[in-house]
């Protein structure tokens, strides 16, 4: 996981009142059943950097609560104004891996990668006639593991129990 460090003009760009400098979150969706990853920019147009095309597509990221009572997930909230989203959650055989960034695009054309890649495994996904929704995790679900790999009982391991 990379650090959550953004550089001044991110943050400027952020808080400013005004400015035609703008930070954009992106998700790609990457699974071995794909024919490419899915690369998509949270805009109303598409966006290439480093030679990948990121299609613009208005989606929102909701970090996790600071809470004890639940897991914590990152959720993604994509309009669902296309088919191909649904279609390609449907099309693959097990969780994708989910990689977040932020991309800062300056007003001269520049663009850099802020924040990430950070990777988390699509735990959850709903969908509806507006809007797709999933619940991102970490890639082990170690919280949903057994305990332990074996379960001893007189009729596995009578040597045990004698």
């Amino acid at each position: 996981m990379t650090e959550r460090v953004l550089s001044q003009e991110a943050l400027q760009a952020m808080l400013a009142e005004n400015t035609g400098d703008v930070v954009l979150p992106t998700l790609k969706i990457i699974h071995d059943d794909l024919e490419q990853d899915l690369r998509l920019v949270s805009n109303t147009e598409n966006i290439t950097f480093n030679g990948e095309e990121y299609q613009g597509l208005i989606f929102s990221v909701s970090l996790p609560k600071d809470t004890e009572e639940e897991v914590p997930a990152v959720r993604v909230s994509i309009d669902n104004v296309d088919p191909f989203i649904v279609e390609t959650i449907r099309s693959i055989s097990s969780p994708p891996l989910m990689e977040l960034g932020v991309l800062l695009i300056k007003t001269s054309g520049a663009i850099t990668m802020e924040y990430g890649p950070a990777s988390f495994r699509l735990n959850q996904a709903e969908w509806d006639s507006l809007i797709c929704e999933g619940a991102l995790g970490y890639e082990a679900d170690y919280l949903n593991e057994p305990a332990q790999a074996d379960h001893y009982d007189p009729t596995t391991h009578p040597g045990l129990f004698v």
